[in-house]
């Protein structure tokens, strides 16, 4: 697919895979040299919990090796419930967009509903100045 794609759009056509990161286990090279990036969600959050720490480290194993192509990881985590950037919902954003950028992943916080079906805008935190 991406060699027909780029041979009609050229290398800006990008191939971008949502989630299933355990799929480079079986990988010889040809998928990291062919991918331009990569999507997951719920990598540290499920909603407003914490995922466990052996959870989220066991899918940033696969996602290094993406960061190590100098490709970028694109996490969405759905931790805004809605209710303002103050307090819990504030602190839970800030440790979301903290822990992807420890790893080198471009964050995006979205709300629980899960509907994205708006662009959320949080003043000094998304999207970046």
């Amino acid at each position: 697919i991406a060699e027909y794609a780029r041979s009609l759009a050229g290398n800006d056509f990008w191939i971008i895979p949502q989630n299933g990161e355990r799929i480079l286990d079986y990988d010889n090279g040809t998928l990291l040299r062919t991918i331009s990036a990569w999507g997951v969600e719920d990598l540290f959050y499920n909603g407003s919990e914490r995922l466990p720490e052996a959870i989220t480290e066991e899918r940033v194993r696969y996602l290094r090796l993406v960061r190590e192509q100098n490709k970028p990881v694109l996490v969405v985590d759905y931790v805004d419930d809605g209710t303002g950037y103050q307090g819990e919902n504030l602190e839970r954003i800030r440790d979301f967009v903290a822990l992807a950028k420890e790893y080198g992943f471009v964050p995006y916080v979205a709300r629980i509903d899960r509907e994205l079906d708006e662009l959320v805008i949080i003043p000094d935190i998304q999207p970046p100045r």
